[in-house]
């Protein structure tokens, strides 16, 4: 991805709402990829529970970024993932997200289990893991 003009604040610097989309976009594209339903579908969602962000170096203007994601684990209802976006022009990390997520049913708002066709997708999509700094 590229860093934006509309992706900086008054300082030059990336807004830290930028890095959140970011990674919001990376947790969106898996999920259509291991065949969850659109969010409001009528069958279910994910909710999102916990997020813990850790920004570690301010991203450079005009740089051409890497989001990685990485669900850590799959429990029942529920997923905790990893979002880790990196530098490659300086082999750095610059931030890291751990979000915990729960899967629920749009009508009931309920936590439903994972399906199974999902979590077999989910295993064959996810990249290899990546370590987390923090």
């Amino acid at each position: 991805m590229q860093v934006r003009w509309s992706d900086l604040d008054a300082l030059g610097h990336v807004h830290h709402l930028a890095y959140l989309r970011w990674c919001e976009d990376a947790r969106n594209e898996h999920a259509v990829a291991v065949g969850l339903p659109a969010p409001g579908s009528g069958a279910c969602s994910q909710v999102i529970l916990r997020l813990d962000v850790h920004y570690l170096r301010s991203a450079p203007r005009d740089a051409e970024l890497h989001m990685r994601m990485r669900v850590l684990r799959l429990g029942r209802t529920s997923a905790e993932v990893l979002c880790r976006l990196e530098d490659p022009a300086q082999a750095q990390a610059l931030f890291e997200a751990r979000v915990t997520t729960v899967i629920c049913d749009d009508h009931t708002h309920r936590p439903v289990p994972w399906p199974d066709a999902v979590r077999q997708r989910i295993a064959t999509v996810s990249p290899p893991a990546v370590t987390p700094k923090h």
